[in-house]
């Protein structure tokens, strides 16, 4: 071993994690003599403090209610699918039903149950594990707002796996519209009316748009019968065909898929409504090597998954 590849023991990691989340808090006590509103990362700080030292000491540790909810706050500010679907917790892999439409009948009050043009299949629903991973370093944590830092990381990190989980199992349901280009750069004004019509009227009501990178980038090209972009910036709100839109990295859709329209109101996603907390202070992140680094790595875990329960509610747009 490199003799700077000295691995800390876990008391020494304990030591150094207090010693450096004190140092934070000597700054931020100082700021509250003048700004009293300070007090509120005092205290966050100091629970970051204790649950991380915690996590080293006990190897794993669920991260407190407090914590929990500014980090899922985080996910809900920045991801779509937790923002927009059905929540419901959940502890362990289960079935759910699935309907192909909406529907409703009349039965008088003596009447027996004999609706079948809408039949109810099961489908599995699995609560899948997603990992954050955060590294620190000792020069981080004193320098930074390390509370709003920790925060904001794991919910955009969780954030993204929820929303590329949620549209892959989307795009992946049968019961919903496929709309197919040679290439996106056949893409047309008509799909894209054609998308917006593919979906139930029971779902237009919330429905939007959400588009790999790309194909904003081809849509910003297209125009109307008229001559006009199909995009619409104005009013505070971004409008495609008069829906709102949200543009997502591309690699949150799967491989030669490029956008979908339709409504969250038919997803559900389940979560554990728990995350634990884990600490490595050796290994290979990425290319750094933690122990030459002098740094140390926080993985976040939590259970989840979304999926649609009824059809007809989106189209997709892919290649085909």
């Amino acid at each position: 071993m490199n003799e700077k590849e000295i691995e800390l023991t876990q008391e020494q990691l304990v030591e150094l994690i207090g010693k450096v989340f004190d140092e934070r808090l000597n700054v931020l006590k100082e700021r509250a003599k003048a700004e009293p509103e300070a007090k509120r990362e005092i205290d966050k700080t100091i629970l970051w403090r204790d649950t991380i030292q915690k996590a080293i000491t006990l190897g794993s540790l669920s991260l407190p209610a407090e914590l929990y909810a500014d980090v899922m706050q985080a996910v809900f500010d920045y991801g779509i699918v937790r923002a927009n679907a059905m929540r419901i917790q959940a502890t362990r892999n289960v079935k759910v039903p699935v309907m192909g439409e909406i529907t409703a009948y009349q039965v008088s009050e003596t009447g027996a149950i004999t609706e079948g043009n809408n039949p109810v299949t099961f489908k599995d629903f699995p609560l899948s594990k997603i990992a954050a991973l955060i590294v620190l370093t000792p020069e981080l944590i004193e320098t930074w707002d390390i509370t709003n830092y920790l925060v904001r990381t794991m919910g955009l990190a969780i954030a993204k796996v929820e929303d590329q989980i949620g549209i892959s199992n989307i795009a992946s349901d049968s019961n919903q519209t496929l709309v197919t280009v040679t290439a996106l750069t056949s893409l047309t004004y008509d799909n894209l009316v054609t998308m917006l019509g593919a979906v139930s009227p029971v779902f237009q009501k919330n429905a939007m748009w959400i588009l790999g990178q790309s194909a904003f980038t081809q849509i910003n090209k297209l125009k109307d019968s008229q001559n006009r972009p199909l995009v619409d910036f104005q009013g505070g709100m971004n409008t495609l065909l008069g829906k709102k839109f949200i543009v997502v990295p591309d690699s949150l859709f799967p491989t030669d898929h490029y956008a979908l329209y339709g409504s969250f109101d038919a997803v559900i996603c389940a979560y554990d409504n728990a995350i634990r907390l884990e600490t490595f202070t050796s290994g290979i992140v990425g290319s750094m090597n933690l122990i030459v680094n002098d740094a140390f790595a926080i993985r976040a875990v939590e259970k989840y998954n979304a999926m649609p329960v009824f059809g007809n509610a989106f189209a997709i747009l892919k290649k085909g």
